[in-house]
């Protein structure tokens, strides 16, 4: 009973992992009771009742007595893995392949009929239309593309077209896309693939830059990543090195949400971050809809 486990003495914070499609009807609930709310991925269904709720959680957060704060965040582990946060500083920080400009993402993760994921009610008969599964799972790929991609500037828009298909009879609705997305006025363009009626599981990132290349991919003989930079500055030989990385991103991400909750530290996984995650997977589905035209999000959404 859910007023049982509110009304529990001394409730700091709920870790809350429901359907997609009840799930944002709980979120307010506790959160006005100033309990706080580690919510599953994605944000909403939709950016529309996203955009709601993150409205709903700011007039809370306005009307809250200023020595109670009550936390939101948003499940992504994609921003705390250990490899794509190094990816990440690997670009954004210490430069080592210069100004990016092309990138290429492959995603293939099957989603098998027995898959223990895609055999839940909401996600096989999913209440929001023909993306239900892309909504709940390409949601990681766009965390991870934002995560690394100089993409943060004030002017920058993306221009996305995309293309989806289905071919597991198995899978409700898209279970494939072929994107191609342009940022501007910063020059960076690249393409991503992904499906979820392939056979085995494959993930390669490569971001080529004005000076080095990164490559990020899954591990096939072990659990992790495994990632590369080759680097040419100024003119001098090629400086690369590689090193693997063990998956650590849950844990990391609890650990973000209770320092936030205890005001230790901020966490990255906020509800305006889960929301432009969501964003993005929702341009790219409304573009296929459309025979590939281009839809575009501007600097508020990236």
């Amino acid at each position: 009973n859910v007023e049982e486990v509110l009304n529990i003495p001394n409730l700091d914070a709920v870790i809350m992992a429901l359907p997609l499609d009840v799930q944002p009807s709980f979120i307010p609930m506790v959160l006005e009771r100033g309990i706080h709310v580690l919510s599953e991925k994605p944000i909403a269904p939709t950016v529309q009742i996203g955009k709601q709720l993150l409205q709903h959680y700011q007039s809370i957060l306005n009307t809250q007595n200023k020595q109670k704060h009550v936390v939101w965040s948003v499940a992504e582990n994609y921003r705390y893995e250990p490899a794509l946060t190094r990816a990440s500083k690997s670009i954004l920080v210490d430069d080592d392949i210069g100004t990016p400009f092309l990138f290429r993402l492959y995603v293939g993760s099957p989603f098998t009929p027995d898959n223990k994921y895609l055999n839940t009610q909401w996600r096989k008969e999913s209440s929001w239309g023909d993306g239900g599964l892309f909504v709940d799972a390409f949601v990681h790929a766009s965390a991870l593309l934002r995560l690394i991609l100089p993409i943060s500037s004030s002017s920058t828009t993306a221009r996305i077209s995309a293309i989806t298909s289905s071919h597991a009879k198995h899978i409700p609705g898209v279970d494939t896309m072929i994107t191609n997305v342009i940022y501007d006025p910063i020059q960076l363009s690249g393409s991503i693939s992904a499906t979820y009626a392939c056979t085995h599981m494959k993930f390669e990132l490569e971001v080529i830059g004005t000076h080095g290349t990164l490559h990020l991919s899954r591990n096939v003989d072990k659990p992790g990543y495994h990632l590369k930079v080759d680097s040419v500055k100024e003119g001098k030989s090629s400086n690369s090195w590689e090193e693997d990385f063990g998956f650590g991103g849950i844990e990391l991400e609890f650990l973000g949400f209770a320092a936030h909750c205890q005001q230790l530290e901020n966490d990255c996984n906020t509800p305006l971050e889960a929301l432009k995650d969501l964003a993005f997977v929702e341009a790219c589905l409304e573009s296929g809809k459309n025979n590939g035209d281009f839809v575009i999000l501007k600097e508020d959404d990236l």
